[in-house]
């Protein structure tokens, strides 16, 4: 039974749970090691970092929609993986010498490794085989972050916590690269998938929802982090561990038994009531080593992680197309509402100073702005019709984009007088397969493959891949 398992996908939810122990790993050393550490000299770095992230995944959600083919997830991972290394010497040196410009150039590299690793384990996960599969994987690997992070001993030296935060923003990548690379295959070719028909992000008609509660959660998920904070680090209890990993077994165990539709919206309506609980417990909770509030807080933004989750790899099964560009704006509009939130709790946090009963009157604002924006925009909401909204594009549909690539690569051949090797390496380069992929695949050469390429440059009058794929890939109201 277990080897059954193991073989329908089991060896993929367990990378997958591995690399969500790292992606999450790194945001708590991030807040609770490297922002403290800085806070007394550049104390909005916390906020400028979040911004880097925002821009690094719209611009990640940006190129998918407009520009896929570039998107060479053995080449990005390589380059991403040497910026990290560099990054965790720039940041150790900025963290010695108090250097506001070195921290700056150092945060925004592991923006840069943090957003690419989420967006390669993003199109790993839509290929786990069920909605049960993702909520072990992404729980299982949140859980065992927080129980390695508690086992961990704090204040720990300035160069092991850059280095950890960088290390564990590279091996998600370094993870997922191979599970990844047949979906990135297909999302390369997204723009001639779009001139044949298949629909893309302008047909998503729930984008808008989907985003605006990003942006809510955000500011939910920003506000625990800086209210109550201790020595300018997050509260973090074992607690909230518990009772997340208590839903976790009860969603993963139930979804054993049934395949009921609806588990997000009945887990978003968790989500909501623990975080309105948290908001309405705050005002009683202002004491440094009272974490009631951020407990419920941080419980209902993890379980709005575990909805994203299942959302996004459900629209990556329908669509593959769909899932980048959602991914990129999700997750932008996300850091904007941490931003907000944090900002919310630091003013909280200084309030409970200066004038303790203004304090509570923030709070107050924010409760009734949340439950407000739900009542407003989200009484008819159902994440469950945000998926059935996307038109499935099956692999009858993905066949038809390759047929019509070997189509367009025969015409050009014939024109351009390719020979019929040629032929045959041009459409494997307008596919997205580098040299080394080519060379395997027709045992021969790799300096012999180069040759094949180069004269191929030539007869089509091309200078670089993105040139020949937009050649390979026109549309068809622009063929003769």
């Amino acid at each position: 039974m277990l080897r059954q398992w193991w073989d329908d996908g089991g060896r993929l939810v367990l990378r997958c749970a591995l690399a969500m122990f790292f992606i999450s790993l790194t945001g708590t050393v991030l807040n609770a090691e490297v922002y403290s550490s800085i806070a007394p000299y550049f104390g909005i770095s916390r906020e400028i970092s979040t911004l880097f992230t925002a821009l690094v995944f719209i611009t990640i959600g940006f190129i998918a929609h407009k520009k896929p083919s570039v998107l060479d997830v053995r080449l990005i991972s390589i380059v991403v993986i040497a910026i990290l290394v560099m990054a965790g010497f720039l940041l150790t040196l900025a963290l010695e010498l108090k250097n506001p410009l070195f921290v700056l150039v150092g945060l925004f590299c592991r923006a840069i490794g943090s957003a690419w690793g989420i967006t390669v384990f993003s199109v790993a996960l839509a290929g786990l085989p069920s909605a049960r599969s993702v909520l072990a994987a992404v729980g299982v690997g949140m859980i065992a972050s927080d129980i390695v992070w508690h086992l961990m001993p704090t204040h720990m030296p300035l160069m092991a916590a850059s280095f950890l935060v960088m290390a564990c923003a590279a091996l998600p990548i370094v993870l997922m690269y191979h599970p990844s690379e047949a979906g990135f295959h297909t999302i390369r070719q997204s723009a001639t998938a779009s001139s044949l028909g298949v629909p893309g992000v302008a047909q998503f008609a729930s984008l808008r929802s989907l985003v605006l509660c990003m942006l809510l959660f955000g500011i939910a998920a920003g506000y625990a982090l800086t209210l109550n904070e201790q020595g300018d680090a997050p509260v973090e209890t074992i607690i909230e561990t518990i009772l997340f990993a208590g839903i976790v077994v009860v969603l993963v165990a139930g979804d054993a038994h049934t395949k009921r539709e609806g588990r997000e919206d009945l887990l978003f309506s968790l989500a909501v009531l623990l975080i309105i609980a948290g908001f309405l417990i705050a005002p009683l909770s202002f004491e440094p080593d009272a974490a009631v509030a951020n407990v419920l807080l941080r419980l209902g933004r993890s379980c709005f992680d575990l909805i994203i989750w299942l959302v996004l790899t459900a629209l990556g099964r329908r669509n593959i197309f769909l899932l980048l560009p959602v991914l990129g704006l999700a997750r932008c509009m996300n850091s904007i509402g941490v931003d907000i939130g944090a900002t919310a709790g630091r003013v909280t946090d200084m309030l409970l100073v200066q004038a303790p009963d203004s304090a509570g009157t923030v709070t107050a604002l924010l409760v009734f702005a949340f439950i407000a924006f739900l009542w407003l925009g989200f009484r008819d909401f159902r994440f469950s019709r945000v998926i059935n909204d996307v038109e499935i594009v099956n692999e009858p549909e993905i066949s038809r984009i390759g047929d019509y690539l070997e189509h367009r690569c025969h015409t050009l051949g014939q024109e351009r007088g390719l020979t019929e090797r040629e032929v045959e390496i041009l459409s494997l380069l307008a596919q997205g397969r580098d040299g080394k992929f080519i060379a395997e695949r027709y045992v021969l050469s790799y300096n012999t493959v180069k040759t094949h390429i180069k004269h191929i440059y030539q007869k089509l009058d091309v200078h670089s891949r993105q040139e020949l794929i937009d050649t390979v890939s026109v549309s068809k109201g622009e063929e003769g």
